[in-house]
């Protein structure tokens, strides 16, 4: 009986996390200092990392453009300033491009070990002589419970000033950002470029 109840938890075990590898055809790298290299191989799959609220990664990219990439979490308010009842939170992914930066959010409901993604996803940017053109911002995946993840994501063309140079240059961006349904404060970041 022992035997058979062992088997079943195992597979209780195994089904999540292979449905969740089914889905995911990404390569995970690990965050072991900064930054983060990645090959044009890695990237051709995508590249998994996970952030932690309020510090930033950097990423080496393979052009030898090096990017921050930092997510953060805001509580939602009530109109009158006081805090909400619910577990609403605005989440967002935070990438810099030297004095530009592009900021994936969307908000979020908490419930137990699941999220849900409330609405839509934005994407806003700013800096010195940026603009972002072609940009198409989503939700992926609304809800996220288990091992599976409410999922944000967008794509653009990102144009800037480098501010060591003072070159002007043009670069496509297309990032996800997956919300963790057991911890508010991580997440993964998937970059394809």
């Amino acid at each position: 009986m022992k035997r058979l109840a062992s088997l079943v938890f195992a597979f209780v075990l195994a089904v999540p996390m292979s449905a969740y590898a089914a889905t995911t055809e990404t390569t995970k790298v690990e965050n072991k200092g900064n930054p983060i290299k990645v090959s044009s191989n890695q990237l051709s799959e995508g590249v998994t990392f996970s952030l932690e609220k309020d510090k930033p990664v950097q990423v080496e990219f393979p052009d030898g453009q090096i990017e921050t990439f930092t997510f953060k979490v805001e509580d939602v308010k009530n109109e009158n300033g006081s805090r909400a009842t619910s577990k609403t939170k605005r989440m967002a992914v935070e990438r810099g491009y030297g004095t530009a930066n592009l900021e994936l959010s969307a908000y979020a409901t908490y419930s137990g070990r699941s999220v849900s993604i409330d609405g839509d996803a934005y994407l806003d940017f700013w800096g010195l002589n940026t603009s972002v053109d072609e940009k198409e911002t989503k939700v992926i995946k609304r809800t996220g419970s288990g091992n599976n993840y409410a999922k944000a994501g967008t794509t653009g063309t990102v144009s800037t000033t480098e501010p060591a140079t003072g070159v002007f240059f043009t670069k496509k961006f297309n990032f996800e950002m997956w919300l963790d349904p057991a911890n508010s404060d991580t997440a993964i970041i998937n970059v394809i470029s």
